[in-house]
């Protein structure tokens, strides 16, 4: 009887076994930020922790034997000792939470010098690619440009034609 009932739980694993590897596949992983609800219960248990071993200290502490003597002067001390407890834990948690977003890591440092050095190369690239282009420099007149409007005349003209217009005498130019 014994056997069979060994061969049948032996006969039966194998076939969840083998039930399991070949009709179950790998779920597929998913990047998170977080934890999420884990988050939650570990400062849970964080905040019972820190409680609980305030209160055990408060209640062994100085004493020889293993009997508590709970009048009412040590029962409110014990109740306040717990509260502060509590209170400071909170306290302290609040301001991990506002401080440690503040400070950066070293990666975090190495990716701004990163960034600061491509975008200054950059600025460096635009600026000579723009002398070599001849756009920090008048053009000459006369001379067919592919800016089109945006030629760059010297001011003197730019005044000449303006009182041009302004008084009359001249014609707008065809751009």
């Amino acid at each position: 009887m014994v056997l069979a009932c060994v061969v049948n739980n032996w006969i039966e694993l194998r076939s969840d076994a083998a039930k399991i590897i070949l009709g179950q596949r790998r779920p597929v992983p998913h990047r998170t930020d977080s934890i999420g609800p884990w988050m939650t219960a570990l400062s849970f248990l964080g905040w019972i922790g820190n409680i609980t071993s305030c209160a055990l200290v408060y209640l062994y502490y100085g004493k020889d034997s293993n009997e508590f003597e709970l009048d009412y002067q040590n029962l409110v001390t014990f109740l306040v000792i717990v509260l502060v407890a509590e209170h400071g834990y909170w306290l302290l948690d609040w301001g991990a939470a506002m401080l440690i977003p503040r400070f950066k890591t070293t990666a975090e440092w190495a990716s701004l010098r990163e960034e600061y050095i491509l975008r200054k190369e950059y600025i460096s690239n635009v600026d000579e690619e723009a002398i070599n282009m001849g756009a920090m420099e008048p053009l000459e007149a006369g001379k067919d440009s592919p800016y089109g409007f945006w030629e760059r005349k010297d001011i003197e003209s730019l005044v000449e034609s303006g009182t041009e217009l302004l008084s009359g005498k001249g014609k707008p130019k065809s751009l």
